[in-house]
């Protein structure tokens, strides 16, 4: 009966681990981000930033894998933004978007995505920050339902919980437009 048990938590450690390693595809994440300064003066600098992914994920079975879904986002970040709509005054969000595909044996595919853009200004004397910074992305690959692969940069639960709800490109280019009628 001790055989048993140790044998069954063995497994319940081990299961997991091989379930994650049957799915056949291989998902690799390169940030292509852009960081300039647009101007600075004695007192503050602004920069400008734009992030863009490159997704390749590739099929290393023999056998055909259909129904997978590539869900990206690239996560901003804003402080003190104040504004009377509450739409435009939110905290973090990813911006990003959902491809669904189908892969032939072997096949690989790469994925760029578009590109989400962040602009703040930085105080040298206060170190304090003026707008949005882009502060990390994730990648998840679905079939189904399931999710079978995923990566955040970083790693970290703030990132994680704003990948529950991806906000399309459009919506970051509408606040953009909104801020300059103001």
């Amino acid at each position: 009966m001790k055989r048993l048990m140790i044998l069954l938590v063995l497994c319940g450690a081990v299961l997991p681990v091989v379930a994650q390693m049957t799915v056949p595809l291989q998902l690799d994440v390169k940030p292509l981000t852009r960081k300039r300064a647009s101007g600075s003066g004695a007192f503050y600098s602004n920069i400008q930033a734009s992030r863009a992914l490159q997704i390749t994920l590739q099929n290393t079975s023999p056998k055909p894998v259909t129904g997978v879904t590539v869900r990206w986002g690239i996560v901003k970040t804003r402080s003190r933004i104040y504004y009377s709509d509450s739409q435009q005054n939110w905290r973090e969000r990813a911006f990003g978007a959902e491809e669904k595909l189908d892969l032939k044996p072997r096949e690989q595919k790469v994925i760029e995505t578009a590109d989400v853009s962040a602009a703040h200004e930085e105080s040298h004397i206060s170190g304090s920050i003026y707008g949005e910074r882009i502060v990390g992305h994730g990648v998840q690959v679905l079939i189904g339902d399931k999710v079978v692969k995923e990566i955040h940069v970083p790693d970290s639960p703030a990132i994680k919980k704003a990948m529950e709800k991806l906000y399309s490109i459009d919506d970051e280019d509408g606040d953009r437009k909104k801020k300059g009628r103001q």
